[in-house]
């Protein structure tokens, strides 16, 4: 097997055909130079694809999806689509806001196992290669609530003020990094502190002279961060 290759991936479609897509005697040749790669290496071998215009925004994935003749997919042992989250799963988490973050990927034929089978995908930015990496997403199950990242590192940050009064922005912020309290970047922990604040959950206040004394704050210290009362 060259390279010990145990998946080759062709990408994408439209570039390897140099044909008419529409044409299944395209797709029959296809298919068959395909069968041959996978008989002499023993590898799987992939065609990525693009979909048709008219599928740019389906809510779902299904028999046809990809551009040209259906024998293409007829040839085919497995079809797996990729699209955005549709909107009607978006309005069942709540992801309405965030919904262009997440993927949903389904599989209209498999020859082995069960078709029309589902799984999510999620975009995350990787502060490390100033990228962003897809990772699996697992949705809510029925009956609890959805709570986002962003939703967690406030209360993680709420938490942080309730246990510590007085605390300021920068000593926040002083808790953010992979290894630390927060586990989160620093630019996301000041997004996450901006979320309770506008909802009036969090204040930043001027610190009265009997709080100085009794935090024991500097006169550096400007304004602190104070969970507000009911």
């Amino acid at each position: 097997m060259p390279f010990g290759a145990e998946l080759i991936v062709c990408d994408h479609l439209q570039g390897f055909t140099s044909g008419d897509l529409n044409n299944s005697d395209t797709a029959t040749v296809l298919a068959r130079a395909a069968n041959r790669i996978v008989s002499q290496t023993g590898a799987a071998v992939v065609f990525t694809a693009h979909t048709s215009k008219a599928n740019i925004k389906a809510e779902a994935v299904e028999v046809g999806f990809v551009t040209g003749s259906l024998a293409f997919e007829n040839a085919a042992r497995q079809v797996t689509g990729i699209i955005r989250m549709p909107e009607s799963d978006a309005k069942r988490w709540g992801l309405e806001a965030t919904s262009d973050q997440y993927i949903k990927v389904q599989m209209p034929k498999n020859s082995y196992g069960p078709a029309n089978q589902t799984d999510f995908l999620k975009k995350e930015f990787a502060p490390d290669f100033n990228t962003v990496k897809i990772v699996p997403w697992q949705p809510p199950t029925a009956g609890t609530l959805f709570v986002s990242a962003e939703e967690r590192l406030s209360q993680a940050i709420l938490t942080e003020i309730e246990k510590k009064p007085g605390m300021t922005r920068n000593q926040i912020e002083m808790l953010a990094g992979k290894q630390n309290t927060l586990r989160a970047s620093k630019e996301k922990v000041r997004q996450a502190v901006e979320r309770p604040l506008s909802e009036g959950v969090l204040e930043e206040v001027v610190p009265s002279a009997e709080q100085r004394k009794a935090l024991g704050l500097s006169q550096q210290v400007r304004k602190i961060l104070q969970v507000a009362d009911d």
